[in-house]
């Protein structure tokens, strides 16, 4: 019950990050779900390029740069997709990589998304992010920024990226979203470690004193450079401690529990 209460209470704060034209395309996608009980897709993920300037343990962009290189989805490309997906009444778009501040169309293609009415995402580890970087990402109405937190620990974030300094500036671009009114959430995985050690409620404690809109926690994957790695997947029981420690009035985006997946056979 008390997660449900905060699912609840979840969703309808997040309902503040969206604009009438956003909002209806959310409602058109909950009435055929829920009521006409089709099957649009709820989400669409565009890797934008796989360049990226960390290497993280969760991550498999390495192994997708090293095939495609520093490829970019081209701009006329991405504005196809994108009519596609919101003509399929899909209502979230992420835009990924690697990191897609690392395409020059970046801003150009949230924009796109949206002009058609799509919630609209940027995943980033905000190495390279700048203020104006900040400014233009708002002037194209996207929906939150995401910026990745591994840990509370700088120490710690630092090392798992492989990038010094790279926790401050993060935090620093966090500030700046706060400051010219871009919403941003921190987007982090959860371990058994940072669970029962209790960075994960830290980090949450952070992103609530910043001013961010939300965070996300998703779930480790034995993907990218964890491949083989069966350890990493939490347990049930490990997903309940979880949640039973969430707060109940600030949006946590709790993605730890199993999914039962029509595609695992």
């Amino acid at each position: 019950m008390r997660a449900l209460f905060r699912k609840a209470v979840t969703g309808l704060l997040t309902l503040r990050l969206l604009d009438a034209r956003r909002a209806a395309h959310v409602a058109a996608y909950g009435l055929r779900k829920f009521l006409l009980r089709q099957k649009p897709p709820g989400t669409a993920v565009f890797a934008l390029t796989f360049k990226c300037f960390c290497k993280c343990g969760c991550c498999a962009s390495g192994i997708f740069s090293d095939h495609f290189k520093d490829a970019m989805l081209p701009l006329e490309d991405a504005e196809r997709l994108i009519r596609k997906v919101a003509d399929a009444g899909t209502p979230r778009l992420h835009l990924t990589g690697g990191d897609p501040l690392s395409h020059k169309d970046l801003a150009a293609i949230a924009r796109l998304a949206s002009e058609r009415g799509l919630v609209t995402f940027v995943e980033t580890s905000a190495v390279t992010m700048t203020e104006e970087t900040v400014l233009a990402l708002k002037k194209a109405s996207v929906t939150s920024v995401n910026i990745s937190l591994d840990s509370s620990e700088p120490a710690l974030h630092d090392a798992g990226r492989a990038v010094g300094g790279c926790f401050a500036h993060a935090a620093e671009m966090v500030r700046l979203c706060v400051k010219h009114g871009q919403p941003c959430m921190i987007s982090t995985y959860a371990t058994r470690e940072s669970i029962y050690g209790g960075d994960i409620f830290k980090l949450i404690a952070f992103a609530r004193k910043a001013g961010c809109a939300g965070i996300r926690i998703l779930a480790p994957q034995p993907s990218g450079n964890w491949i083989g790695n069966e350890a990493v997947i939490l347990k049930k029981e490990d997903a309940d401690y979880l949640e039973a420690g969430l707060p109940l009035f600030f949006p946590v985006y709790n993605r730890t529990p199993q999914i039962d997946c029509p595609l695992k056979d």
